[in-house]
Order: structure tokens, then C-alpha cells, then sequence
């Protein structure tokens, strides 16, 4: 005779919760149990207070037909009676049986209590998607394509090469820039999943801060978005379907955002997983999805996220990581958002909104996805000569032929008014083909030669992701003129200076982070000082000016002076003043390993991130950064404010929502809390074209993004 094991009793009709009674048992979202049955009473009474019976929280309203779901419920085994007062010990040996999952019932997910796949709960109560809307056949739109530009490094370049032997190198900037939205196009639906952090360090203020801003973004999508909330710690859970933000489903995802709780240690992989089955779960899909993270700690269940990331890769579901303060693992996010997304360093709870919101508002403005360039040597520049693609440059995917005669340029998304810049090196060389003396004739002609021709193809996100391809008419030539007469004018081209000058600071960068990481603190400022020398000697070639006067002005316009000789027009200073900026600030935040771990680490990714990207984030620097706390920017002139949902915002909430001015200490890395406000601050350089952009409040939102061509504007 054994005494009867102690189990809880359900606060409704004191029985035991013991699960071999046969009557099954139900969390009602606050973490307490219930007989199912019990649980359905207190609904059906019109008596009955509608409030867990134990910590009076609100209960959520199961469908009706909730109660006869075969889903997982737990059979007794045979013969086995109720004990009475005494639990007697079975004569029948028998095993409890393990349930078995099944794709749950439409209207509801019996797996949201009881179901583990793959360390990732599925903890949501109530039906099943929100269903999207019928397609309006009135809301057909024309999205006009991306504006492909070549820019070559000079006006004129030196003849084409006179010996066998000899070969001759074309650099150029090649640019692609989205155009503004249709004044008729339906705005841009987005399925979107946040995934927050809800460990033991995030409580108090940062969870705050974290439910406030979940509650904005609840109250800023449209009612054509939907929303999918989950939370990790040591497990994940997703705590709602995806429901659009309507009258009909924003309390119940107000209702979950009020219900998070910190707890637990960190596993981002199962919140990551979590979201990407909540994805691959789906029947219907919106046009943009996309999936946005924050977490304040190191995860301690895995290392390796390779996998995560392919998956939401092929998926083409975005990331977006958000790190808070110091102890996060910023290298972890950085990886996971990959060239897809985009890492924020977050280092106060008062931004939180801000970031998040800047991103929402940047990825429902997204106009193109899957986006390739397909660049093509040309076939003769001219007869007697091939040219080859020597080298693209660029942060993003390129594949090339082994001939060199093809290039593929995968950018993945660019949202409105977005610009990308890759510089791109031609080889042309004599193939022997004609005579020396017909070769040479040709070559010292003053000519113009064609060396390639770049087209784009991509998805538009506004046409229902229709797929649009190029045809000849379509492709943007690469030509440049070559002459011996005219060298003497040669001028170089300051938009493709400033990229060169981008990706050589971005690649100082890389570099002296991976010494830092391996403790090499010297060397990696050394490379950096370097690099702050090569930055001064190519302005110096660009501008046919001695390094001394290129360090003179640059020096004079740090403390507030400007090119009083004229050298460089003000666009120009500015961006070079900032590259030297962000090196000089990535050296003080590469000094040492206090350096590192007091937030230098996350700032320098998320400046990397920027370089290498050319989209901003919202990120704040420590307190070390305070001297570039100025408005300094690098491509301030072609800054554009995200597409922002806050006109939405406005009429909902009743107040105008107001875009926030650039003020960074480089490429859009923000090194204060910007004010609100439309006008630029006294002293600023922030030029007119700019002052424009920043007054579009009613289109634009608090994110910023950079191109780096000189060429559009705004």
C-alpha cells in the first residue's frame, strides 16, 4: 500500500490537477492550471468573474469548441479507477501514453499547451491566422524600376595599352537607387514577428520599456499587418497567431504584451526557430515579412547559428537584431541579421521605441525584393581588345565567371529612395587580333569605349511580388573615353572617391576588430591609424593636392573651420571629415578590453553594419564618443528618412508624428539622442537638400538611410 502521490488541486472545483484523472488541463496564459472543464464553466457563467481564480488576472476566451478537441488529451488506461481517499496500486502494470502531435483542428491550436518542437513552444490561446484581406482589384500600381548609373573614376582615362603585354584598368561606380513609391500605390502589408528577450537581466526598466514599445508598434501598423509575438529565455514560446492590428485583434496582442514576465537564462536560437515555424506555418502570406529581435544577454545553449540563418535566408525572412546595453552577444546578432538585416546597438531603454519603430517603418517602405545587377563585359571595346571584370567591391553576394565576362550582384531588398553603391574595376588587354600598327591606331585615337552594360531584375514587393526581368532596352552601358591629348584635364570623380573611401575604412575596421577580439589591442589601432593615412593620401590623389593640405583642412573642419582654399565642395568635406571621424572613434573603442566591453564592441558593429549596408540604424555610442557628438554626416546629402507608417499613426493617436534629424558622427551612426524637430541646429551642416527631406513628417519615420553616389538627391 503506497500513500497517494500530491498533486495541485484546481481552485475551481478542488479536485486534483493529477493528469491521469482523464479530464484534461489547461494554462490559461497566467501560468496556472485549470481543469478544462472548470475552465469552460467559468467562461459559460454569466455570473462568474471572468479572472484566474488564483492570481486574478483576465482569462482568455477559448473557442467554443475548444472542449472537444482529441488533440492530445490523455486516455486512462484500462481498467483504472478514481482512487477514492487512498490510492491503491494497480494490479495491471501500464504505461502512460505519450501523445502524439497532430496538425491541430481549424479555429484551434491544442499544441499552444502541450506541444514541444524542437525546444520551441508553441503558447498561444485562440484561433488559428488572422485571415487577410480579398485582393482589391482597383489597387492595381506601376512601380517604376530601380535607376542603374555609371559614374567612371575620371573624366578621361589614358590610352588603351599599345603592348601585347600590357593591360589597362577601368575603375567605376556603379549605383542603383529605388524611386520614390506611387502616389497611388496601397501601402505596403507586412507580416511581422518580434521576438523578445524576456530573461531574468531584462527586468525592471528594460521590460517596461520593452511592453511600451511593443504597444507603439501594435498601434502604428495598419489593419492589413499582422503581428506574431514571441518570447524566449531558456525555451521560446509564441504567445499569439499572427493577428492583424484591427479593433477586432489589438487587444488580444495588447493583452500579451502586458502579460510578459522576465524569467529564465537566454536561448536566442529558439526564439529565432520559434519565429521562422511561425512563418513556415502560415496559409497566407502579406507582401513583406520579417522578423525583429532584441536581446540584453549571451546565449548559453548554442554557438553556431549557420543554420538559422541559411533558413531565414531561403525563407527570405529578414532579421532584425537589436542589442541592449553591454552584455549582449552583439557578434551573435550581428551574424544572424547577416546582409538581409541590420543590427541596432541599443544602449538606453528610452530608444527602444525609436528603433524599433524606425525599422518597422523601413521595411514597410521595402519597393523591391530579391534584387540582382547583372553586370556583362562588353564584346568589343574595341576590336582588338577584351575587356574582363577585374574586381567588384562590395559588401553584398557577387558571383563571377570564371572568364570574367559576368557578374551577379545579389542586394536581396532596397527600400524607397534607397541607394546602392558597388565599385567595379574593368581589364581591358589586346588580344592580338589586328596588327600592331592597326592596334595602336586605335588605341591612341581619342575614343569613347563601351566596356560593359549592368542590368537589374527583382520581385515588387507593391504588384503582389511580380517578377520583373530586363530586356535590352533596359541595360545602362559602362563607357569611357580614353584620350592622350587630354590628360591634362583629367579630374577625378569625387563619388567614386568617397566609396572607395567607405569600403577601405570598412575594411580597416574588419580588420583591426578581429585583432581586438584576439587581443592584439596595438595592432589593431595601428591598422587603423593606417587607414586614417591611406583615407588622407587618396583624398590628396583624387584632388591633386599634397597629404599636408588634405590633413591641414581636415583638422581646421574637425574644430568647426571650414576649406577656406575651396579645394573640396562641402558635400565632399563633410564625408571625408566623417570617415576620419568613425576611424578615429573606432580607435578609441579598440584601445583596450575595458573599451570593448563597456559598449565599444556593439558600437563598432553597428558602425560597420552602416559601412557595409549603407542603411542606418538607431545607435547611440558611450560615453567616449562624446566628441563626435556633432553634425558631421557622410552621406548627409542623400539622406531620406525611412518609409514611415506614422501618418497611420497620426490619425489614430491624433498627433503628428515629426521625422528625426540626422546627427551622427559618420555614416549615419548616431552619436546622440537626436532632437525632434525639422530644422537643422544652429551651426549644422546639414544642407538644404536635406532640410527638404527631413520636412516630409507626414511620409517619413526615424530611421535613415545613406547613399553615396552624389547623384539624384532627393
Amino acid at each position: 500500500m503506497h500513500s497517494q502521490p500530491r498533486h495541485e488541486t484546481c481552485t475551481v472545483c478542488l479536485n486534483s490537477l493529477d493528469p491521469r484523472g482523464g479530464s484534461p488541463l489547461i494554462n490559461p496564459g497566467c501560468g496556472h492550471q485549470l481543469h478544462l472543464t472548470c475552465y469552460s464553466d467559468i467562461l459559460s457563467s454569466p455570473t462568474a468573474n471572468k479572472l484566474c481564480p488564483q492570481c486574478r488576472l483576465p482569462l482568455v476566451n477559448l473557442p467554443a469548441q475548444a472542449p472537444n478537441v482529441p488533440i492530445l488529451q490523455l486516455q486512462p488506461p484500462p481498467q483504472y479507477q478514481q482512487p477514492t481517499q487512498q490510492y491503491q496500486q494497480p494490479t495491471q502494470q501500464y504505461q502512460l501514453p505519450v501523445p502524439q502531435y497532430q496538425q491541430p483542428q481549424q479555429g484551434w491550436n491544442m499544441a499552444g499547451f502541450f506541444g514541444q518542437m524542437n525546444n520551441a513552444y508553441e503558447f498561444f490561446i485562440g484561433s488559428t491566422d488572422d485571415a487577410l484581406d480579398e485582393p482589391r482589384e482597383d489597387a492595381s500600381v506601376t512601380v517604376a524600376r530601380p535607376t542603374l548609373t555609371w559614374t567612371p573614376e575620371t573624366n578621361v582615362f589614358e590610352p588603351l595599352s599599345h603592348s601585347a603585354t600590357s593591360e589597362r584598368l577601368f575603375t567605376a561606380l556603379l549605383s542603383i537607387r529605388a524611386p520614390e513609391s506611387p502616389a497611388n500605390a496601397p501601402e505596403a502589408s507586412l507580416d511581422l514577428v518580434m521576438v523578445i528577450d524576456v530573461s531574468g537581466s531584462m527586468a525592471g526598466e528594460k521590460l517596461d520599456s520593452v511592453k511600451s514599445t511593443l504597444l507603439y508598434v501594435i498601434e502604428t501598423l495598419t489593419s492589413n499587418d499582422r503581428l506574431c509575438i514571441v518570447e524566449f529565455d531558456g525555451t521560446a514560446r509564441r504567445l499569439s497567431p499572427f493577428l492583424r492590428c484591427n479593433e477586432r485583434s489589438a487587444p488580444q496582442l495588447r493583452e500579451v504584451a502586458h502579460r510578459l514576465r522576465s524569467k529564465g537564462g537566454t536561448n536566442i536560437g529558439s526564439g529565432v526557430e520559434a519565429a521562422l515555424n511561425a512563418f513556415t506555418s502560415r496559409t497566407e502570406k502579406n507582401g513583406s515579412s520579417a522578423i525583429m529581435l532584441l536581446s540584453d544577454g549571451q546565449d548559453s545553449y548554442r554557438s553556431d547559428y549557420s543554420d538559422l540563418s541559411a533558413r531565414a535566408k531561403q525563407a527570405q525572412i529578414p532579421i532584425y537584431t537589436f542589442g541592449f546595453g553591454n552584455s549582449h552577444d552583439d557578434t551573435v546578432l550581428t551574424r544572424l541579421a547577416g546582409t538581409t538585416g541590420t543590427f541596432t546597438f541599443v544602449s538606453e531603454p528610452s530608444v527602444f521605441q525609436e528603433a524599433f519603430s524606425g525599422c518597422v517603418g523601413g521595411v514597410k517602405s521595402t519597393l523591391y525584393r530579391n534584387l540582382d545587377i547583372h553586370i556583362q563585359a562588353a564584346d568589343l571595346v574595341p576590336e582588338g581588345f577584351i575587356a574582363r571584370i577585374d574586381r567588384v567591391q562590395t559588401s553584398y553576394t557577387v558571383t563571377t565567371d570564371r572568364e570574367g565576362r559576368s557578374s551577379v550582384i545579389c542586394f536581396d531588398d532596397l527600400y524607397e529612395e534607397e541607394q546602392r553603391d558597388v565599385i567595379v574595376t574593368m581589364r581591358v588587354s589586346k588580344v592580338g587580333m589586328l596588327v600592331d600598327g592597326q592596334a595602336n591606331a586605335v588605341a591612341e585615337a581619342d575614343n569613347e569605349h563601351k566596356l560593359a552594360w549592368a542590368a537589374c531584375k527583382y520581385k515588387s514587393v507593391l504588384e503582389k511580388n511580380k517578377a520583373v526581368g530586363y530586356t535590352d532596352n533596359d541595360k545602362v552601358d559602362l563607357v569611357v573615353k580614353t584620350s592622350a591629348t587630354a590628360l591634362q584635364t583629367r579630374k577625378a570623380n569625387s563619388s567614386v572617391t568617397k566609396q572607395q573611401l567607405r569600403l577601405l575604412a570598412l575594411e580597416a575596421m574588419n580588420t583591426s576588430m578581429e585583432l581586438a577580439d584576439a587581443g592584439n589591442y596595438a595592432m589593431a589601432v595601428a591598422r587603423l591609424k593606417e587607414a586614417i593615412e591611406q583615407v588622407k593620401e587618396t583624398i590628396a590623389n583624387a584632388h591633386d593636392v599634397d597629404k599636408a593640405t588634405v590633413h591641414s583642412i581636415l583638422e581646421k573642419h574637425a574644430s568647426g573651420g571650414s576649406d577656406l582654399a575651396g579645394i573640396f565642395a562641402p558635400d565632399d568635406l563633410n564625408f571625408y571629415s566623417s570617415v576620419v571621424l568613425d576611424l578615429e572613434g573606432s580607435i578609441k573603442r579598440s584601445v583596450s578590453h575595458t573599451a570593448q566591453r563597456s559598449g565599444g564592441h556593439a558600437n563598432q558593429n553597428a558602425v560597420k553594419m552602416i559601412y557595409s549596408h549603407q542603411r542606418a540604424t538607431w545607435s547611440t555610442t558611450n560615453a567616449d564618443m562624446a566628441s563626435n557628438a556633432f553634425q558631421q554626416t557622410s552621406f548627409l546629402q542623400q539622406a531620406s528618412a525611412y518609409q514611415s507608417h506614422k501618418s497611420v499613426t497620426s490619425q489614430r493617436m491624433g498627433t503628428v508624428a515629426q521625422p528625426l534629424p540626422p546627427q551622427t558622427g559618420g555614416f549615419g551612426f548616431r552619436s546622440a539622442p537626436p532632437q525632434v524637430s525639422t530644422q537643422p541646429a544652429a551651426g549644422s551642416s546639414v544642407p538644404p537638400q536635406t532640410t527638404a527631406t527631413m520636412k516630409k513628417a507626414s511620409k517619413r519615420g526615424s530611421g535613415w538611410f545613406f547613399g553615396g553616389s552624389g547623384s539624384g538627391g532627393n
